[in-house]
């Protein structure tokens, strides 16, 4: 390969001096434009705008969510139920990212939600067909052989791989950032995928893998829902209610309200509402790995919110470590928190999970407000587009509990949590329990707690350690599968467009499997990378990338 120095050196000092060069299909450029304009005035209250948006998008949708539902009528519906949450949460949408993935997440998030709601994992079978007649939707016989084939006869990756592919035009390398696995895996369950599907017509009709999308599109296409209308009925003029942080000016409200309740208490028939305003009957916590505490009274409104460690205390320096959140109802000071969580990356993965903890005398009133503090979590996670799973419980007082809660900064939800893990392996330390996150206690839980895991942040030291990286030059994910055989870490860092992918044991530390993709692929890239991983590593880690990267 021959390149002029001329070149080389300008697209060299572009990399290493932070200038960027993208170089993008127009297609994709026009058609993520054009959505993007539409969904930024589908915020604004645009419903000629939102008709345009469900037109571009709605067989993308339906097909990712044909893919996780596994049936025409459950898939339709997630469908509609997808644009009602695309008109609600629009404002939330960041213009610089994909339009597309943003509407794909929310699609995906409702599947997650509903899958684990009712435990549906349905075939596609004739009596679903059925209510889709073939001459009314134009869907022809191999059409729809083959998309059955696709859902019965793939497995779930492959399934939704194909389909996205076919269905939404996403690049593999965005599939995989949309089902959040690596891209090989991408690659090569989409090569195994195509070959199964090709097995079953070789006898029939010969077709090629573009004839095989082209057919696959065609049939999502006439399956998917196309009522507007009914998806315009459901959502009203006012847009959704947006996560809110208070005002500091609320106190002032507040000590007006104290006032007014003194004075009812003075003249009489003002104490038994002053004593319901102003008792605790319920306690609400929220945990991740920062533990929040919520004191509610019998009217549900915050009487205090309380940080329980030092992750929590950043959550809530927004919110007056708490005090803003004061007098108000408990569903809008969930929906705060939890929208600070996401915004701090607690709640960003599938792997992901929050414990929700009530703890109330009054049995009724307890499982009342876990029912409607898990729909406000629910409902707040879909539309941050988050995939995190929600745990919650009731709790009666206990006071070795509380105790455990005190000694280790954590709720007494989560002190429960640990209790649970610990009665399985007595000789697990309950200290180093209570330092791990809310994922890693429910996995430890379920497979019987057979050891110590090292923790995330013990994982990702050792993945940096090997790729001979900083913390502060890279960006570090770690999720955790200790429910898995063998139970581990799955760590990514990305440095300098190179991304490492590492797989580590979670008891033992031991690199498991280590895997380096980079968007780069040319000689003279890997030049490039060097240069831009030696600003920030030592000069054995530049050369160590630039050989993982080698052909």
């Amino acid at each position: 390969m021959t390149v002029e120095i001329g070149s080389m050196f300008c697209i060299l000092t572009a990399a290493v001096f932070g200038r960027s060069t993208e170089i993008r299909e127009q297609s994709n450029m026009s058609e993520n434009a054009i959505l993007r304009e539409h969904l930024t005035n589908v915020a604004s209250g645009d419903k000629a705008a939102f008709s345009e948006l469900y037109d571009l998008t709605r067989t993308a949708v339906y097909g990712l969510a044909l893919s996780y539902m596994k049936s025409a009528h459950y898939a339709q519906d997630i469908t509609q139920d997808t644009f009602v949450r695309v008109w609600e949460s629009a404002w939330q949408y960041k213009p610089t990212g994909s339009a597309k993935s943003w509407i794909l997440t929310i699609c995906r998030n409702l599947c997650l939600m509903e899958l684990r709601k009712s435990g549906r994992t349905k075939l596609l079978d004739d009596e679903e067909w059925d209510a889709i007649p073939e001459d009314t939707q134009g869907l022809s016989f191999e059409e729809k052989d083959l998309l059955g084939s696709a859902l019965k006869l793939l497995d779930e990756t492959e399934r939704r791989i194909v389909i996205l592919h076919a269905a939404s035009v996403l690049k593999h390398r965005e599939i995989a950032k949309q089902l959040d696995i690596p891209l090989p895996t991408v690659l090569s369950k989409y090569a195994r995928a195509i070959k199964k599907l090709k097995n079953i017509w070789k006898e029939t009709t010969r077709m090629n893998e573009r004839e095989i999308e082209n057919r696959l599109k065609a049939a999502i296409e006439k399956t998917a829902p196309n009522d507007f209308s009914g998806v315009l009925s459901r959502v009203s003029d006012e847009k959704g209610s947006k996560v809110m942080t208070m005002k500091k000016n609320y106190r002032k409200l507040m000590s007006g309200a104290i006032a007014a309740c003194l004075a009812l208490a003075i003249l009489g028939g003002g104490g038994t509402y002053y004593a319901k305003a102003y008792s605790v009957s319920s306690i609400v916590s929220l945990d991740v790995n920062p533990s929040i505490e919520l004191r509610v009274n019998s009217r549900g409104k915050i009487l205090a919110c309380n940080p329980l460690n030092d992750e929590a205390v950043a959550i809530l320096a927004d919110m007056d470590g708490g005090k803003d959140l004061k007098g108000v109802d408990l569903g809008v000071a969930v929906n705060a928190l939890i929208g600070a969580l996401v915004r701090n990356g607690y709640l960003d993965s599938v792997s992901s999970s929050i414990l929700i903890s009530v703890e109330d005398k009054n049995e009724e009133r307890a499982a009342k407000l876990r029912r409607e503090v898990t729909e406000t979590v629910d409902s707040v996670l879909t539309a941050n587009s988050s995939g995190a799973s929600v745990l919650s419980q009731t709790l009666n007082k206990d006071t070795n509990l509380d105790s455990i809660a005190k000694n280790n900064n954590i709720s007494t939800g989560k002190a429960a949590l640990v209790s649970q893990v610990c009665a399985l392996n007595k000789s697990l330390d309950l200290t180093q329990l209570a330092a791990l996150s809310v994922d890693e206690l429910n996995d430890l839980l379920e497979v019987g707690a057979p050891g110590m895991p090292m923790g995330k942040n013990a994982a990702a030291d050792i993945a940096l350690a090997d790729s001979g990286l900083n913390s502060a030059g890279a960006h570090i994910e770690v999720d955790s599968d200790i429910d898995d055989i063998p139970a581990h870490y799955d760590v990514e860092v990305e440095y300098a467009g190179v991304e490492y992918e590492y797989k580590i044991d979670a008891y033992t530390g031991a690199i498991i499997e280590k895997k380096t993709d980079t968007l780069l692929n040319d000689s003279f890239s890997l030049f490039v990378i060097f240069l831009l991983s030696f600003r920030n590593c030592s000069l054995n880690a530049s050369l160590r990338i630039s050989l993982q990267n080698s052909p």
